[in-house]
């Protein structure tokens, strides 16, 4: 029993949806049966008992429970859960519903404009109003939920046998249009980002030949589908800067519109990325750029979710604000946010990234001392941990630790099998670049520029670029 869908259902659910579930599977209205009312109560009292094994409960205790002293009957145990089961599936819809009280006014609606109850439509026609106009979003379900509204008004009000009133033909239809674009938008820029990870080929029937259209209509002048217009051309464009900054312009002016989800994992996210790539490519004024926008989120609480950052947010601002040199602000930032870190990646996020402080400031020993307190069962600050020290022990002069350092951490690689190779072959560029820069002979411009010239040829290969560089730049000049 343990095993089925029912139990398992059951047991996903917190404690203050049992007591709705409890109300719902009690109502008449949904069920007349004591035995699957019974049935609940046994069911929940064993998931809060913490289950057990699955042995030892058979089907036959159950019904014993449900109706004592009567022989088993398999085909009516069953339907006891069968029915609880459904009464379950009731319970999630009726909880869906809540959340969209636009499709519950269009049900109703419908269901008044079947049954002809003529004295109802009036009342449901202002509901139906009064929902889209008290909506303050202007997102792709706003769009949808209002071409289903005009739709049903449409037909609530019979509008398509009062010929001689206008009917509200033309809301329904740009509408519709706006859902349609926004969400044909999202799929062109869905297309795009995958891309970036597999080499798969989507044909989309209608695909990119909806752009000429949104850029000869009146259309991009709805900043919805101008927001996401404008993320499609990063993608499509990434070469045209102007993009990104009317997509930074656009949401700084109508972020509103949207929900906090959809501004942070889709629209904000897509400016973040950009700009990520940007930088990574060397542009300076993007690194910039990147580090003004968190700093902007930061602010408006839209990088905290639940009470948490994410980790990754936490290290790429510390990295961004270090390589602008904005030490006090990360060193803030640092002691400000840490709390908001998932407890699993505290510690470690911490320790690391206060290690990168130090190392900028040049407080080497510092940076030894918090790496000393980096877990290293984390592949990711394994790695970038291993990385912080080379360059640490090259800074002070620690040639003996530096080596024995560079040995071992290719060794690492070699061994783990757990590393992607694309992944490996950045670090183990990283540390063959490192030996040679230890023997560059001071002042050898000449094989000074070859380095270089090694370096710039390994762009996108290896990590760390321009710190190698600086370091050629500083053995070659003595």
């Amino acid at each position: 029993m343990r095993k089925t869908k029912l139990y398992r259902g059951l047991a996903v659910m917190d404690r203050s949806e049992w007591r709705r579930l409890r109300k719902l599977v009690g109502s008449p209205f949904f069920n007349r049966s004591e035995e699957i009312i019974r049935l609940l109560e046994i069911l929940l009292r064993d998931i809060e008992a913490g289950g057990g094994s699955d042995d030892g409960w058979e089907k036959e205790q159950l019904w014993e429970e449900l109706n004592p002293g009567r022989p088993y009957d398999d085909i009516r145990f069953r339907k006891y859960v069968s029915d609880l089961y459904k009464l379950v599936e009731e319970y999630f819809i009726q909880r869906s519903l809540d959340r969209y009280p636009n499709l519950r006014l269009n049900l109703l609606a419908e269901h008044i404009t079947q049954a002809k109850a003529e004295p109802l439509r009036q009342a449901v026609h202002q509901q139906l109003l009064r929902e889209l106009e008290n909506n303050p979003l202007r997102n792709g379900a706003y769009y949808f939920d209002r071409y289903r509204s005009e739709k049903t008004i449409y037909y609530l009000l019979d509008l398509e046998n009062r010929r001689s009133d206008r009917a509200n033909i033309e809301e329904m239809s740009n509408h519709l249009d706006d859902f349609y674009l926004i969400e044909k938008l999202r799929f062109l820029i869905l297309v795009y980002s995958r891309k970036l990870l597999k080499t798969f080929d989507y044909q989309l029937e209608i695909g990119e030949n909806i752009i000429p259209f949104l850029e000869q209509s009146g259309k991009l002048s709805n900043p919805s589908i101008a927001i996401f217009y404008n993320i499609y051309r990063l993608y499509a464009a990434p070469q045209d800067e102007s993009h990104y900054h009317a997509l930074v312009q656009l949401l700084d002016q109508h972020q509103h519109l949207f929900t906090r989800q959809e501004a942070m994992d889709e629209l904000y996210t897509s400016a973040i990325n950009y700009c990520l790539g940007k930088a990574n490519q060397g542009n300076q004024q993007f690194l910039r750029e990147y580090f003004n926008l968190i700093a902007s989120l930061l602010k408006n609480g839209l990088l905290i979710e639940n009470n948490q950052l994410s980790p990754w947010h936490f290290r790429n601002t510390v990295v961004a604000g270090l390589r602008l040199g904005e030490y006090s602000w990360v060193e803030n930032f640092i002691s400000d946010y840490q709390q908001y870190l998932p407890d699993s990646f505290r510690a470690n996020a911490l320790s690391y990234n206060l290690a990168q402080l130090y190392f900028y400031q040049k407080r080497y020993d510092q940076v030894i001392q918090q790496l000393r307190n980096v877990e290293y069962e984390d592949i990711s600050y394994n790695l970038n941990s291993k990385v912080l020290l080379i360059q640490t022990y090259f800074e002070t002069d620690e040639d003996e630790a530096l080596f024995s350092l560079l040995d071992s951490f290719n060794t690492f690689l070699r061994r783990r099998k757990d590393i992607a190779t694309n992944r490996k072959l950045l670090y183990k560029n990283f540390i063959n670049l490192t030996r040679k820069i230890t023997k560059l002979m001071p002042g050898n411009a000449k094989a000074a520029q070859a380095l270089l010239a090694e370096i710039d040829s390994l762009k996108d290969k290896s990590i760390n670029l321009a710190w190698l560089k600086e370091k050629v730049d500083t053995v070659g000049s003595r």
